[in-house]
């Protein structure tokens, strides 16, 4: 949480001005600072300004003793992405070789999710045998095991580190290549974001939302509190919490462009609404520096 006792006392005897910014804290990570007592005021007070991406967090940094004169909410600064222009395009070229199948992505998948996702993926075929699934597992050592499950679950497979088009066969697309995911954003027409149907708190919506997809997850989103509350909001997201659930909100997705469009569209008004954090810092610093 970049609390650094020794760093931060240092620039304190040096009059160094420290800022946090896009700040936030865990109801989970508030708890074990609490367990400090006084001495996390202490460190705070070695702040000049703490600049928070969202209320509850600038909250959560009052409640371990953060002087509230020096708290200040700005915004995420990562609602202020842009697309990468040759990504989009080299997503936008993976998408037309698709022809008209429906694409699914499950994006920065866990250990626990994977099978729960072919198992949805299986239920969605007996409805849309043309269906396609793109799966990328969050951490690179798992790439070969989940390729072996999706082989276990006897769904056609392909590997993206060995064929960068995908033949009609193919039913599971395993994207076990690096720093590609906004172009695999790009060519898929739903999203399912992982990290969410195991307890670690959920990935960020941002990209798949900047390309005005649809967004499914599950109910575990601790670490992002703020995006799912705004994009539940304005409904952008769409909270699933078992294989049926997700089979059953694909299944109205297919059979309704409109409401592909819509959902999508309405996560897309979330980072217009919140853009402007980067220039609010840096105005906020500026005015507060000697």
């Amino acid at each position: 949480t970049e609390i650094w006792p020794n760093l931060l006392y240092t620039l304190h005897k040096e009059q160094v001005p420290v800022f946090l910014a896009n700040a936030r804290l865990s109801e989970r990570s508030t708890q074990q600072y609490a367990k400090l007592g006084p001495v996390m005021p202490w460190l705070l007070s070695f702040y000049q300004l703490i600049l928070t991406q969202a209320d509850h967090d600038a909250a959560a940094f009052s409640r371990l003793g953060m002087r509230a004169e020096r708290l200040k909410v700005v915004g995420n600064v990562k609602y202020d992405v842009t697309l990468p222009a040759k990504q989009l395009e080299q997503g936008l070229v993976l998408k037309r070789s698709l022809g008209s199948r429906p694409v699914w992505i499950a994006a920065s998948t866990h250990a626990g999710e994977d099978e729960l996702l072919l198992e949805a993926h299986a239920a969605l075929l007996q409805s849309h045998p043309e269906a396609l699934l793109i799966v990328v597992p969050r951490h690179p050592e798992r790439f070969d095991a989940v390729a072996a499950q999706v082989l276990a679950s006897q769904l056609a497979c392909q590997r993206r580190s060995q064929s960068l088009q995908v033949d009609e066969a193919t039913q599971v697309y395993v994207a076990d290549t690096m720093g590609e995911l906004m172009l695999l954003f790009a060519a898929s027409d739903m999203v399912f974001m992982g990290g969410s149907w195991v307890n670690v708190g959920g990935h960020n919506f941002l990209e798949p939302a900047l390309l005005k997809k649809p967004l499914a997850s599950g109910p575990c989103l601790h670490n992002f509190i703020a995006m799912k509350e705004h994009l539940l909001a304005v409904g952008g997201l769409q909270i699933v919490s078992s294989p049926a659930e997700l089979v059953s909100q694909l299944q109205l997705w297919i059979d309704d462009a409109a409401l592909r469009q819509k959902q999508g569209e309405a996560a897309y008004s979330i980072i217009e609404k919140n853009q402007g954090a980067v220039s609010r810092l840096v105005e906020i610093i500026g005015s507060s520096l000697p």
